[in-house]
């Protein structure tokens, strides 16, 4: 049976809404804590992740320095 372009189509589809529903990876953000508590990390580095609703962001790393905390990795689907 022979699907063609419609099947390759419908299958893109799918994996999109898939992955949207999931949450995708869509950057990064490293934030400075304005005042922060003594003996604690004063960068933290948030995941942004794209939804069809919007963006959701996920902190997942922090450090005394911006290059500290972007050494963090974020994964490529939100970990719900």
């Amino acid at each position: 049976m022979k699907l063609g372009w419609a099947g390759f189509g419908l299958a893109v589809i799918i994996a999109v809404a898939f992955a949207l529903n999931r949450g995708v990876y869509a950057g990064y953000t490293i934030t400075a804590d304005p005042d922060p508590p003594p003996c604690a990390p004063s960068y933290r580095m948030d995941c942004r992740y794209l939804y069809p609703s919007g963006f959701s962001y996920l902190a997942t790393h922090s450090g005394d320095t911006k290059e500290d905390a972007a050494k963090g990795a974020c994964p490529f689907f939100h970990p719900n």
